[in-house]
């Protein structure tokens, strides 16, 4: 089943355009892509820098325990319910979300790892894929 939402997650962002396809393609010459791990939470505290720019999303989850997913410009918001982009600033605490992020995180408590795409309003019936990135 996670394969399917993140199939369907990548389809809907290569078509609204949100990742450039030669991104999504999967041409590296530089080296391998690093695999994503899929994580489910409701948003407990969306973090915001001294500007007002959100820089994380602190997330907790029954199966996954808490987790903050450090957002960058180049983290994928994606409304799965009307398959299109949406506004990050739309985010609200305590709504659920899917996150593909690094499958790399930090040793601290609650680990830490980078953000590549949040998706909303995902249909439980679909399954999402890994996220590769060059």
């Amino acid at each position: 089943m996670e394969h399917k939402i993140f199939s369907l997650a990548l389809a809907l962002a290569l078509y609204c355009g949100i990742i450039p396809a030669s991104s999504a393609a999967g041409k590296n010459e530089a080296g391998p892509y690093l695999q994503s791990a899929l994580y489910f939470g409701t948003v407990e505290e969306i973090v915001l820098e001294d500007d007002g720019s959100m820089s994380a999303l602190w997330l907790n989850s029954e199966r996954y325990g808490e987790y903050v997913m450090i957002l960058s410009d180049e983290t994928v918001w994606i409304d799965a319910g009307t398959k299109t982009a949406f506004d990050k600033s739309a985010l609200t605490e305590g709504e659920s979300v899917y996150v593909l992020h690094s499958a790399i995180s930090t040793m601290s408590l609650p680990p830490q790892s980078r953000a590549y795409a949040v998706v909303r309003n995902m249909p439980q019936d679909v399954e999402i894929e890994d996220y590769l990135e060059d």
